[in-house]
């Protein structure tokens, strides 16, 4: 048997106990919260990585993905688009009828202007002759005097076709042909788009 031992002693050790039981319960808790902690960082460091891989993924895929849907629809209008060409269309031809229409008005009140004037004109048939109308074969210079002056009618801008062109190579072809029969001749142009494509080929001979 155990010697009896003094209430002094049983207290103490009962204090131990307890002192003892309360250390073991702090470790094991600070141990608990600790492995909590380090669970807790490993979770958001791995969901901190991944939310940066897809994000980088993303970057890099979307771009084709988009391509390839833009692709795959392609010359695929939608209907908003279709209506609203259609009105564009409607529009430009509203636009080009009014223009029509102004021409139209400018164009009678030249001729207008030109009957009324034509009067004033006729001591010009003095200085020429009857017009001839350019065939097929092209303009014969045969019958053209020594010296023969040339004056070309072209428009002063550019929206009349090709017939600035057209006076301009005819020009061209006057000038080799009558070269060509050792006769000379003289450029008077009419027209700063005439004038301008001329002074390349005929420079030296436009006088005014």
């Amino acid at each position: 048997k155990c010697p009896p031992r003094s209430k002094r002693e049983v207290r103490g050790r009962k204090k131990g106990l307890i002192e003892g039981t309360t250390i073991g319960s702090c470790s094991v808790l600070s141990a608990a919260v600790t492995v909590v902690c380090c669970v807790a960082f490993c979770w958001t460091t791995y969901l901190t990585l991944t939310m940066a891989s897809l994000r980088l993924i993303s970057q890099r895929i979307a771009p084709r993905i988009l391509a390839v849907a833009s692709q795959q629809t392609r010359g695929m209008a939608t209907e908003k688009q279709i209506f609203n060409q259609i009105v564009s269309t409607k529009n430009i031809r509203k636009i080009t009828a009014s223009m029509k229409m102004v021409s139209a008005a400018k164009l009678k009140g030249d001729e207008n202007r030109f009957k009324a004037a034509k009067a004033f004109n006729a001591w010009t048939g003095a200085l020429c002759t009857e017009p001839i109308v350019i065939g097929d074969d092209g303009p014969n210079f045969d019958d053209l005097p020594q010296r023969t002056l040339i004056v070309p009618f072209t428009s002063d801008r550019g929206l009349c076709g090709g017939i600035n062109t057209f006076i301009t190579r005819t020009v061209r072809v006057a000038v080799k042909s009558i070269h060509a029969q050792g006769k000379e001749c003289d450029i008077i142009v009419i027209g700063d788009k005439g004038r301008s494509q001329m002074k390349r080929s005929v420079g030296d001979l436009i006088t005014r």
